[in-house]
């Protein structure tokens, strides 16, 4: 909690702090320029930051857009720009913020931990192929038609020199099927080989409908 972290680092805070204010050190009796960033994954970043949670309304670390408008692409850069966080205008109570920053860095040196963006943003990628096979899968038992989808997106996924398995769920005092689905959790090394070679795999495989596996597949590149 942001409590304990203030309680137990505080003598870390301090000494991030004091050396973030100053604008240049002394090395070897020369004057050095210098600027702070700080970076860790986003949960770490918004608590240290005096920042609600990252499912909250205002999460970003970088503006002060409200979740429901992140999709709005067509916005200009300069419309972020007129948001964006500071150190000067954070408020407790206003968009998000709920304590004080613990670490004095200006929120524009705060980079997004690109490792754990990949790691999510592949994994909602692999749920929704997966569930996609097992639609059509559905849809060919209810006419009678042997399912092939889900198997044969398995066997695409493997050849990508990937471990990967796809299970249905079962109750562990019945032992009968609990009709949901779980799949290997895959590393970040094989989440970057997936990225790299999925794509053409899916575009020569019958793992996905033909009319939108193109456009599926380019989610990947």
């Amino acid at each position: 909690s942001y409590s304990s972290l203030k309680e137990t680092c505080q003598p870390l805070f301090e000494e991030i702090n004091e050396f973030s204010m100053k604008e240049t050190l002394t090395i070897h009796g020369q004057e050095v320029s210098h600027k702070m960033f700080f970076c860790s994954d986003m949960k770490f970043c918004l608590m240290a930051m005096g920042l609600n949670a990252a499912n909250s309304n205002y999460a970003c670390l970088h503006c002060k857009i409200h979740k429901n408008q992140r999709t709005d692409l067509p916005e200009q850069w300069d419309f972020y720009a007129d948001i964006a966080r500071t150190l000067n205008d954070h408020k407790v109570g206003m968009f998000g913020a709920t304590h004080e920053p613990l670490v004095q860095v200006e929120f524009n040196r705060v980079p997004m931990d690109t490792l754990h963006m990949l790691l999510r943003v592949t994994d909602i990628l692999e749920r929704a192929l997966i569930f996609e096979a097992i639609e059509h899968d559905n849809d060919l038992k209810i006419k009678k038609v042997e399912p092939f989808h889900l198997e044969t997106l398995t066997r695409v996924i493997q050849s990508c020199g990937v471990p990967f398995k796809v299970w249905i769920n079962k109750d562990p005092n019945t032992k009968q099927s609990t009709g949901s689905y779980s799949w290997t959790t895959l590393s970040g090394d094989h989440k970057r080989a997936i990225l790299k070679k999925l794509p053409e795999k899916l575009l020569t495989s019958n793992a996905l409908d033909p009319d939108t596996v193109e456009t599926t597949a380019s989610l990947f590149r």
